[in-house]
């Protein structure tokens, strides 16, 4: 994930291959990029501040503390001339932090108890009305210390961000706004000025800004039963206290996770060759081909970008999905050089999508492959009707099936989350069966969209 309004950038594949492994009893079958709702609360309020003591009016009252009760001395020993030096008596006057004992201008200066006070602290109180901004995480539906980098709700779709919703449908007010919360995540945040102050009173919220912070969501299989759990992964950690937030706010179906969508990778065999892995192949021959090896979800988009890596003879790819965030720099690069190489590379992407919304997502990344490498007659790039499970296949070496859109795996906000763990062959008869198919699809002007 590219930087975004200040965030660090962010692998999701390397975040899922660290959490692989995290819940006992399940296993990781899919991740991706995905937003948690946040508020910016622009808030009034009343406040008590403490401002630093003028240093003028501390070393005054810092001489009368001294015992010294003179003016004219203490003016003596300040080097003040006579109409600043009344200016700040006026002012310590005013703030009843001094007084003069006796009538006149002879009598003689001394502190008050407040002024001891604020002499004590070194500092003055204040009350005052203040505007305030916060943080508000939806989904915790608390007040949060101030998070950098949050994104507004107008970019959201544009970054391919998969909205988390709310656990609440209604926005905060002002009564569930703990004002301890506000204590602790404004008020005692240092300031420029130095002015720190205690909360008295919300008054009123100003302002709702909707926002999200970026997150990777992982999603668990359970080994046994067909469960699923999700996790929630911001700034390099697990948050089991968003996790928590998730599950009882039951966000699963809202989020494009659905326990009935999580079919096991044997399944796209089946899909394939029409039969189990471990029964009598169907492509040819007389013999047992040898069971399939299962991929982690996280190990396929390393593979592509592998396979990318030196000089192959051929590469057919299958992806349903299309979007400009999958298409990284470094792949488009690594295709150019192929291609130049001489590499067969045919692609097939799923039908352009019925939304005016997902159109406008596909065109512009449809519009990027073809127009980079328009010209190379060892191209093929076609629409397909049906594409079918996403495939990659390498030379004669491997083949692998997987429910991952290789081209479209990041920047989708509608974006489901299935089992995408794959599905590699090795077998050259296999590999060469599903290539043969493959290109006869990707080549067919009938089977185009």
């Amino acid at each position: 994930m590219r930087d975004r309004a200040g965030a660090a950038a962010v692998n999701t594949a390397e975040v899922a291959r660290r959490f692989a492994g995290s819940r006992s009893g399940f296993t990781l079958v899919g991740f991706g990029e995905v937003g948690i709702p946040f508020y910016r609360l622009s808030l009034r309020a009343q406040v008590l501040e403490r401002k630093p003591v003028p240093p003028m009016e501390e070393i005054v009252m810092l001489a009368l503390d001294s015992g010294l009760e003179e003016r004219g001395t203490i003016r003596g020993l300040l080097g003040l001339d006579g109409d600043l030096f009344d200016v700040i008596l006026a002012e310590l006057l005013r703030k009843e932090e001094i007084a003069i004992r006796g009538t006149g201008d002879t009598g003689a200066l001394q502190l008050t108890p407040a002024g001891r006070e604020v002499l004590e602290l070194a500092r003055e109180i204040a009350p005052a009305d203040r505007p305030l901004e916060v943080h508000y995480d939806a989904l915790l539906r608390e007040v949060v210390p101030y998070v950098a980098g949050l994104i507004d709700a107008r970019r959201v779709d544009s970054l391919g961000l998969r909205e988390i919703p709310p656990a609440s449908a209604r926005p905060p007010e002002l009564g569930a706004l703990d004002p301890e919360a506000v204590q602790r995540a404004v008020m005692e945040v240092p300031r420029a000025d130095a002015v720190s102050a205690d909360l008295l009173a919300l008054r009123r919220i100003d302002r709702r800004t909707r926002t999200f912070r970026g997150a990777t969501l992982l999603v668990y299989r359970s080994d046994e039963r067909k469960e699923v759990q999700v996790a929630l992964v911001l700034d390099g950690e697990i948050s089991e206290a968003h996790g928590a937030a998730f599950s009882r706010a039951r966000l699963n179906t809202k989020s494009g996770v659905r326990a009935s969508a999580m079919e096991d990778p044997a399944e796209l065999f089946r899909a394939a060759f029409g039969r189990d892995p471990d029964q009598e192949p169907t492509p040819g021959g007389d013999r047992r081909y040898r069971d399939f090896e299962a991929l982690d979800c996280f190990e396929l988009p390393g593979r592509l970008a592998q396979a990318l890596e030196e000089p192959r003879k051929r590469i057919v790819l299958i992806s349903p999905r299309l979007t400009e965030k999958s298409l990284t720099p470094d792949l488009l690069d690594s295709v150019r050089h192929r291609l130049a190489e001489g590499t067969e590379i045919s692609i097939g992407i799923g039908p352009e999508a019925r939304g005016p919304a997902e159109r406008d997502l596909e065109r512009k990344p449809w519009r990027q492959l073809d127009e980079l490498f328009r010209g190379y007659p060892n191209l093929t790039l076609r629409r397909l009707h049906r594409p079918g499970p996403a495939m990659l296949v390498i030379d004669r070496e491997q083949a692998i099936l997987t429910r991952l859109n290789w081209l479209g795996h990041e920047g989708d906000p509608n974006r489901s989350f299935v089992d995408e763990r794959g599905v590699l062959l090795n077998d050259v008869k296999l590999i060469d069966w599903l290539a043969a198919e493959a290109l006869a699809r990707v080549s067919s002007r009938r089977e185009s969209a």
